[in-house]
């Protein structure tokens, strides 16, 4: 019944509370939005809640990186300030960290909005209520 709109696009767990899925990928990204929906009885009909982050594995890495860049980094510019003041060179850890945050923010909003979309098609074409998502 769905398979022309894209259900066959996700992989994931579907039971009478909720879903939790992912986009079914030819590529890499390791920062693909994990898609977690809790459907609640509304007025008119099923309301399905819909939240996306990122998995876990994904976060452990994220918070790994920044404490990795922060801690090597960051003893030696206290040293250097302590020492010599401020250098236009220690901007290097600013732009390491901004560097780190911008490539998951952009992989995961990329993510993210190509499954907000395939879902908006899916529900819509099911006649169903469309959530808003944030």
């Amino acid at each position: 019944m769905f398979k022309k709109s894209g259900a066959d696009k996700f992989t994931g767990k579907v039971d009478d509370q909720g879903f939790q899925i992912r986009r079914l990928i030819y590529y890499k990204n390791s920062f693909i939005a994990v898609v977690k929906g809790k459907f609640e009885q509304g007025s008119v009909g099923t309301k399905i809640d819909i939240t996306m982050t990122l998995h876990p594995a994904a976060m452990v890495f994220e918070f790994i990186w920044v404490a990795g860049v922060i801690t090597i980094g960051l003893i030696p510019m206290l040293d250097m300030v302590v020492k010599d003041g401020f250098r236009w060179d220690m901007l290097g850890l600013v732009g390491r960290l901004l560097f780190g945050w911008l490539l998951i923010q952009f992989s995961f909003l990329f993510e993210a909005q190509k499954a907000k979309k395939i879902l908006l098609q899916l529900f819509s074409q099911s006649e169903m209520a469309v959530p808003k998502m944030q």
